[in-house]
């Protein structure tokens, strides 16, 4: 038991060590949630997520938990780039946009 609270004191120490060396070093919280969850593609992600009046952090989300921000990315059931997109929904969606598709147009990051 003795053993156990000694680890758990070490553990908080090292955790208040680590906390005053980043505010002393002036680490702000952006650049550590930077660090921690890089963000691909934030430009175009921001851009066209205002344009489409979405949160960009939902959307980068999306895209972390659908391709680990992968462009190149294709499922065992055949969706494609960032946001795993299926050829016929990107067609479909690219019809009521009215833009024109391919589907390998699917693996180019500002398209998908």
């Amino acid at each position: 038991m003795r053993r156990r609270q000694k680890r758990i004191r070490v553990i908080r120490l090292a955790i208040v060590v680590l906390v005053a060396l980043a505010a002393l070093l002036g680490f702000s919280s952006q650049w550590l949630v930077a660090r921690i969850y890089p963000l691909q593609y934030k430009e175009s992600l921001f851009r066209e997520a205002q344009a489409n009046g979405l949160d960009p952090y939902l959307v980068a989300a999306v895209v972390r938990s659908e391709s680990h921000f992968q462009a190149n990315a294709t499922s065992s059931q055949g969706a494609r780039g960032l946001m795993q997109i299926m050829p016929d929904t990107g067609e479909w969606a690219a019809t009521q946009m009215k833009v024109p598709f391919a589907p390998n147009m699917l693996y180019d990051p500002d398209y998908n």
